[in-house]
């Protein structure tokens, strides 16, 4: 009997503390591009930036692109990221960015900076 009632309660304690981590405020982090364009031949630096990040540990995230018609050239972290580990793989269509960091990263700001080539005939 002891042991139903413990069990019981721990099943109302559960069950009770469910609206409260629904009710919680909360909003995810969101990266973003800068809105840039360029002509055909020409170089231009895109600058990535994130918001909203609250005690984030670790960032792994995909840039791609159409090789066809622009190349990246260097890939770079921003401000946000002073202090963390990294590796910033570039391929012939995306840029792998992981980053991971022993003190909690939480803010908005600049994260990235892609230098892109753009084609001639794009």
């Amino acid at each position: 009997m002891k042991r139903l009632i413990s069990f019981l309660l721990v099943c109302i304690l559960f069950c009770a503390s469910i609206p409260l981590c629904a009710a919680e405020d909360y909003e995810p982090a969101v990266l973003y591009g800068q809105d840039a364009s360029c002509y055909a031949s020409y170089s231009l630096t895109m600058y990535i930036y994130a918001s909203g990040l609250d005690n984030v540990a670790a960032l792994d995230f995909y840039v791609y692109y159409d090789s066809s018609v622009v190349s990246v050239s260097n890939a770079q972290l921003g401000g946000l990221m002073s202090g963390t580990l990294s590796d910033v793989n570039i391929t012939a269509n995306s840029v792998n960015f992981s980053i991971v960091s022993m003190t909690p990263i939480s803010g908005s700001g600049f994260i990235a900076s892609l230098s892109i080539n753009v084609a001639a005939s794009a």
